[in-house]
């Protein structure tokens, strides 16, 4: 229920803002007559072939959308137990993850998992009721960012080579 809520909030704001784009572009002038195709196909078959021949992108492991803990992207990070929504490679350094149905304090015992798995270079970190914010690398310099609000939650590794 919830994914579907985001994903309609997200199809509104889209449609807003295109909506109240302001369009900078050239007028155009409605005077001109519409230009004719000058060659038709002889049938219908050839536009077949060739929208056949149009294959669909591969799935490579930088574009794959999956619901599953990254195992081998970063061993050292703690894994955070609840329902993972999306788990996304965005290119070989760095993953995104996020999750449903974790509760505050969840998210304040993963803090601490993360400390205790030795991300603590470089920290930053914010912990109340309405948000658990934590940024810290380890000393190889590999990057976790976690971010726990109510309607959000997600997790971000970053790896440094």
């Amino acid at each position: 229920m919830k994914r579907k809520l985001k994903l309609i909030l997200a199809l509104v704001l889209v449609l807003s803002i295109t909506a109240c784009a302001n369009d900078d572009g050239p007028d155009v002038d409605d005077s001109t007559p519409p230009v004719e195709e000058s060659e038709e196909p002889e049938d219908d078959t050839d536009v077949d072939k060739e929208q056949g021949d149009q294959e669909e992108p591969e799935t490579t492991p930088e574009n794959e959308v999956s619901d599953k803990w990254p195992d081998d992207f970063m061993p050292q990070a703690p894994k955070l137990a609840g329902e993972i929504v999306v788990a996304k490679e965005e290119g070989p350094k760095k993953m995104f993850l996020e999750f449903d149905d974790i509760s505050h304090n969840e998210a304040s015992d993963y803090v601490d998992s993360i400390k205790e798995a030795g991300f603590t270079d470089n920290t930053n970190e914010e912990n109340n009721s309405n948000i658990v914010k934590y940024k810290g690398m380890d000393k190889e310099k590999n990057l976790i960012v976690f971010i726990w609000k109510e309607e959000i939650n997600k997790l971000e590794l970053i790896k440094k080579d």
